[in-house]
């Protein structure tokens, strides 16, 4: 009988545990995740946004300065069926430009003094972008730029 009561535990140790792990697993939340926003469209994205970018200016070709995790801004409207994009940094940074935007995960709007570039990002009923805007001189090269993420506000 001792023999019997040996095995008889282990086997119950063993069920404990593997009913333990699995609901532990089988009840945890999956996380949803940002994925690109393939079907936006203008609409969507339209509004104003919040979040942090980097500044880098430059001095000269080899010289330049940089602010880290300043509060960042942009703001998109249609305009006469036009993207409009406003973006910065309050106080040190701000580009203005427009352009079309068709249904794509991204916004890319090229200009001659400015350009903005951007990921458009979607979690459930969240909006992310993700980019770049750029301030050119007269030959078009490169003074001044943010790099940020920055999420839709709710209205």
């Amino acid at each position: 009988m001792k023999q019997l009561v040996y095995p008889y535990r282990i086997a119950v140790k063993v069920f404990l545990l593997i009913g333990l792990t699995l609901s532990i697993t089988c009840c945890k939340k999956e996380e949803s995740k940002w994925l690109w926003c393939t079907d936006c469209q203008k609409i969507d994205i339209l509004g104003n946004y919040e979040g942090t970018a980097n500044h880098l200016k430059y001095i000269n070709d080899t010289t330049y300065t940089e602010t880290k995790d300043k509060a960042a801004y942009a703001e998109l409207t249609d305009r006469e069926g036009q993207l409009k994009v406003s973006a910065g940094i309050l106080n040190l940074f701000n580009v203005e430009v427009s352009g079309s935007f068709g249904t794509q995960y991204y916004i890319e709007i090229p200009g001659s003094a400015s350009a903005f570039s951007a990921i458009i990002w979607k979690k459930e009923n969240e909006i992310k972008l993700v980019g770049t805007a750029k301030k050119l001189d007269s030959n078009g090269n490169l003074r001044e730029l943010i790099d940020f993420e920055l999420l839709k506000k709710e209205d």
